[in-house]
Order: structure tokens, then C-alpha cells, then sequence
């Protein structure tokens, strides 16, 4: 269950990371049809929620990280002398 939580964080933070990208290089009418602040015709530029998702990517990868790091069952099963 942990590994699959740790795959699943990961990925979300790929595609967030892929969102944020194309919200920095494309302006607000070349942005997909579905996404936030898309306007036809616009040549203004969404930097914030890019920042955003750039932001989130970060979190989801700690969070993934968090995830994944020993637990203190498995800790003191690898190092039984730290119970002294």
C-alpha cells in the first residue's frame, strides 16, 4: 500500500510539474481549452499558476518522500542496539 501511495504522489507531481511548464511558456489563448485562465485571443501569460503547480510538484515530492522513509517498527528491526 505505501509503495503505491509513493508511485501515485509521484506521478501527480510529474503532471504537475508538465501543467506548470505549459502555463509558463504559453500564453492564455494557447492554453488548452481546459484549463484555468484559458481566454481566446489572449497574449497574457498565467506566471502564477504555474508557480502554483511548480509549487505543487514540490510538495507531492516531499510528500513522497515523507511517504516512503522507515518507519520506527522497521528502524529498530535494523538496529536493535538503539533500544538501549
Amino acid at each position: 500500500m505505501k509503495k503505491l501511495l509513493v508511485t501515485l504522489l509521484i506521478i501527480l507531481a510529474i503532471l504537475s510539474a508538465v501543467v506548470s511548464v505549459v502555463y509558463f511558456t504559453k500564453t492564455a489563448g494557447h492554453l488548452p481549452h481546459f484549463y484555468l485562465g484559458y481566454t481566446k485571443g489572449s497574449t497574457h501569460k498565467h506566471l502564477k499558476h504555474g508557480i502554483v503547480f511548480a509549487g505543487l510538484a514540490v510538495v507531492l515530492l516531499l510528500g513522497a518522500w515523507m511517504v516512503s522513509g522507515q518507519t520506527e517498527a522497521t528502524s529498530k528491526a535494523k538496529n536493535p542496539q538503539a533500544e538501549k
